[in-house]
């Protein structure tokens, strides 16, 4: 009966948590990684009023691209990281709902492929499904663990700064 009795209230927590999420995307309507997560609340925890979520994730991925494209060249990189991230996640977690929906793959892999024009890339569940073909695939530990060694090794983050800003010039030619 106590583990029936937790249950219960961590649930009640989630719907609290939920209602604070609704209230904070009220306030604040213009932040992609809110209306992302409070759609997510609803997708995940709750596991209801899809369309609503779908909203969500859809009013995220175009209030983050708007602001995307008002960002001048000179931004910082963690703050068009955190956009882009934003919008990736939307496509992402609407492709993630029509998996769990039993769509094809086909049906989502135009969001998939979305996804991962977006920070951070091929590092996304998006890119390692893409890759599959078929179903999701949540997590890739190994790429995950080389993406933190070196972000938290000063040497090669470095590098890979470098070697970035060299790159993009090119990649702003299509190379």
């Amino acid at each position: 009966a106590d583990r029936v009795q937790q249950l219960e209230q961590a649930m009640a927590l989630q719907e609290e948590a939920s209602g604070w999420y609704q209230r904070a995307v009220e306030l604040a309507p213009e932040d992609a990684r809110l209306l992302n997560d409070c759609a997510l609340m609803l997708v995940y925890y709750l596991k209801r009023d899809l369309p609503e979520a779908e909203r969500l994730l859809r009013e995220a991925i175009r209030v983050g691209d708007d602001q995307l494209a008002d960002l001048g060249r000179e931004v910082d990189d963690q703050t068009r990281n955190d956009l882009e991230e934003s919008v990736g996640d939307g496509w992402q977690n609407l492709a993630r709902m029509a998996y769990d929906q039993g769509q094809p793959f086909e049906a989502y892999r135009p969001m998939l492929e979305k996804a991962i024009t977006y920070y951070p890339y091929r590092e996304r569940a998006a890119a390692r499904t893409l890759r599959r073909g078929s179903g999701w695939i949540a997590r890739d530990s190994a790429s995950r663990w080389d993406s933190l060694r070196i972000q938290q090794d000063p040497t090669k983050a470095a590098a890979l700064r470098k070697a970035m800003t060299e790159a993009q010039p090119l990649a702003d030619q299509g190379d």
